[in-house]
């Protein structure tokens, strides 16, 4: 049986992106479920000193998500909080990139890394309660209700431990 090819690409994100990510952060259908229904509004120089801040920090990572056929996707990111503790992780997509697989992949490929270089003990993502998409993804990726978890209105915070990661990830297929 021949092994299935992967839905995209997942790589460190460079200056040279953040042009697509300005149109994703900006893009009213893309960020409605995180508390910007008409976008972010950001500009060039938004997100030129969002690069620098980034590009100084170890804590924090930043990911691109590609596709053969579509180009740019969308994000997958990660900042650990400077006791080691806890991550905070996140994706965004494209609606032309969404359900095809390409949230887990990235969501994935940065909890890899989280935890791979053991930057946080635990990830947590605190999706709006309205976004079945997002929530059935968590889930199938491990994440659970964290009881001690806060969040805006509106909003679930979901956690994944290190180990637990670390078991699923063992799973065989």
């Amino acid at each position: 049986m021949p092994t299935p090819t992967p839905p995209g690409t997942v790589r460190p994100t460079t200056p040279a992106d953040l042009p697509d990510l300005a149109r994703l952060w900006n893009d009213a259908a893309v960020m409605r479920h995180v508390g910007f229904p008409d976008g972010l509004g950001i500009t060039a120089d938004d997100l030129g000193r969002w690069w620098d801040a980034l590009d100084g920090d170890p804590r924090r990572r930043h990911l691109t998500i590609e596709a053969p056929d579509l180009g740019y996707c969308g994000e997958a990111h990660d900042r650990a909080d400077p006791a080691g503790e806890t991550a905070t992780v996140d994706i965004k997509l494209r609606p032309a990139a969404q359900g095809r697989g390409l949230g887990a992949l990235g969501l994935s490929a940065a909890l890899d890394e989280l935890f791979g270089r053991d930057l946080a003990r635990r990830a947590t993502v605190d999706p709006h309660r309205d976004n079945a998409p997002a929530l059935r993804l968590y889930e199938r990726l491990g994440f659970r209700p964290d009881p001690e978890g806060s969040t805006a209105e509106g909003h679930v915070v979901l956690a994944v431990t290190a180990a637990a990661w670390a078991a699923r990830s063992a799973r065989p297929g």
